[in-house]
C-alpha cells in the first residue's frame, strides 16, 4: 500500500472522527419500520439477529398472524416474538455515528402487545399457537454482526394493547456502531414462553447531559448557513429554489386566549406539541410580527425552565417537491430557533430539524389539511425528572 493511500485513509478517518464529535443526534434509517406487510422478513434497514433455524421477525399488520392493529405512525410496524423453546427475536441496525462511552443518550419508541397473535411452532406444525404473553424490550450496544456487547436499557413488561411511548436513558461504557432491539422474557426467566412485542415510530438517539454536565449542542449547518433573524429574515433563493408555491395562509394578530399555555407538570421528555398560531407566508421562512407573541411565550417558558432542551421541527404541505420542502421546513425551524436564541436562550438548548412533507397529520388534499400539515412542532428532548 502506497504512502499516499495510507495518508488519505488517515485523513478520512480523522475527518470522520471530527465529524462524529459534532453529532449530538443519531438518526435511524426507517425508524417507523415501513415496508410491505410480510412474515419472516424484517423491514428495510433492519437485519435479523435471531437464532439459526428460527424464522425472522415480521412486518405487520398482517392476517398471517391475525395481528391487525393500525400502526402508530405510517402504515406498518415491526413484530417480534419470544418462544417456549428458549429462542427469541431481535433486529440490528448500523449507526451512521457511534454512541460513545461516557456520553449519555435518550431514546424513545412506541410499544404494545397484540392480544391476538397466532403462529405455528415446531412442536405443533398443524395447529396455530397463541403468542400473547407480555414480553419486554431490550436495547443492546453492538460492535456489529449481531454481537450483543452491552445491555444499554430494557423496558418493563409491555402488557398494554394500545400504543404507548416508552422512554429510555442510557450511558454506555463503550462505543458502538450498531444497536440491537430484542424481545425478551420476564426476568428473572423462570421458564421460556410464547409472547409478542410490537414496535413503531422510534426516535433518534439523542445525546443529553449526564448528571452535572452541560450539553454543548450542535445543529445542521450544511443546508442553511445563516439563520434568518426575525427583523430581516429572508429565504435565500440559492438555498430555497423556486418551486410550485404552497397555499397562502392569512396571518392575523393572535387572540390572547389562544396561546401555548405551557405547564411543566403536563410535559415529559418526548412530549410534542404544535405551535398552532405560527404561520408563514407561502415559500417564506420569515417569522411574521403577528407571531412574535407566541414565540415570546415559548421563550419565557424556556427561560423559566433552564434544564429543558427542545427540538424545533419544521413541516410543510405536499405541494412542492421533496428537496424544496426539506430545505424550506429546515429554514423555518431555524428561524424559530434564531428568534428564541436572540432573546437569550443558549444555542445548546435549541435543536432544529426540517421534516419536509414526510410527517403529515391531516388529509393533504384539502385546504384545511394543508394548513394543519404546514406547521412547526416542539419536542422535549430533555428535562430533569
Amino acid at each position: 500500500m502506497s504512502k499516499r493511500i495510507v495518508l488519505l485513509m488517515i485523513t478520512l478517518l480523522s475527518a470522520w472522527s471530527a465529524l462524529g464529535q459534532r453529532m449530538d443526534t443519531i438518526e435511524l434509517f426507517n425508524p417507523s419500520f415501513e415496508d410491505i406487510p410480510k412474515h419472516s422478513s424484517p423491514p428495510r434497514g433492519w437485519i435479523d439477529c435471531g437464532f439459526p433455524g428460527e424464522s425472522p421477525p415480521d412486518v405487520h399488520p398482517t392476517t398471517t398472524f391475525n395481528v391487525l392493529r393500525p400502526a402508530q405512525h405510517g402504515r406498518t410496524y415491526l413484530g417480534m416474538v419470544t418462544r417456549e423453546n428458549d429462542t427469541w427475536e431481535s433486529v440490528q441496525q448500523g449507526l451512521t455515528f457511534p454512541i460513545k462511552g461516557g456520553n449519555c443518550y435518550s431514546f424513545s419508541i412506541y410499544l404494545c402487545r397484540s392480544d391476538t397473535y397466532l403462529s405455528y411452532t415446531k412442536t405443533k406444525v398443524d395447529e396455530k399457537t397463541k403468542f400473547t404473553n407480555p414480553v419486554k424490550l431490550r436495547i443492546w450496544g453492538s460492535s456489529g454482526n449481531c454481537k450483543k456487547n452491552e445491555l444499554l436499557a430494557e423496558s418493563d413488561l409491555v402488557s398494554n394493547v394500545e400504543w404507548k411511548q416508552f422512554n429510555f436513558e442510557f450511558e454506555p461504557t463503550g462505543s458502538y456502531y450498531a444497536i440491537i432491539l430484542e424481545a425478551f422474557y420476564r426476568t428473572p426467566v423462570l421458564f421460556p414462553y410464547n409472547g409478542n412485542l410490537l414496535l413503531d415510530n422510534a426516535s433518534s438517539i439523542i445525546q443529553i447531559p449526564c448528571d452535572g454536565e452541560e450539553l454543548i449542542a450542535s445543529v445542521d449547518e450544511d443546508v442553511v448557513k445563516e439563520a434568518p433573524r426575525p427583523s430581516s429574515a429572508i429565504v435565500n433563493t440559492a438555498t430555497t429554489p423556486k418551486a410550485p408555491q404552497e397555499d397562502n395562509v392569512n396571518i392575523s394578530p393572535l387572540e390572547e386566549t389562544n396561546t401555548l399555555n405551557l405547564q411543566r407538570d403536563r410535559l415529559k421528555k418526548g412530549s410534542t406539541f404544535a405551535i398552532d398560531n405560527l404561520y408563514f407566508e407561502a415559500d417564506s421562512s420569515v417569522v411574521p410580527e403577528a407571531c412574535y407573541p407566541i414565540l415570546d411565550e415559548l421563550y419565557r417558558f424556556m427561560e423559566a425552565n433552564s434544564d429543558i432542551i427542545i427540538e424545533i421541527g419544521g413541516h410543510t404541505n405536499s405541494i412542492p417537491g421533496d428537496e424544496y420542502c426539506n430545505k424550506l421546513s429546515l429554514a423555518r425551524a431555524k428561524s424559530v430557533a434564531a428568534y428564541i436564541q436572540d432573546k437569550g436562550i443558549p444555542e445548546r438548548r435549541l435543536f432544529y430539524r426540517g421534516y419536509g412533507k414526510t410527517r403529515p397529520i391531516a388529509d393533504d388534499s384539502t385546504p384545511e389539511g394543508k394548513q394543519k400539515n404546514q406547521r412547526v412542532e416542539i419536542r422535549i428532548l430533555y428535562m430533569k425528572k
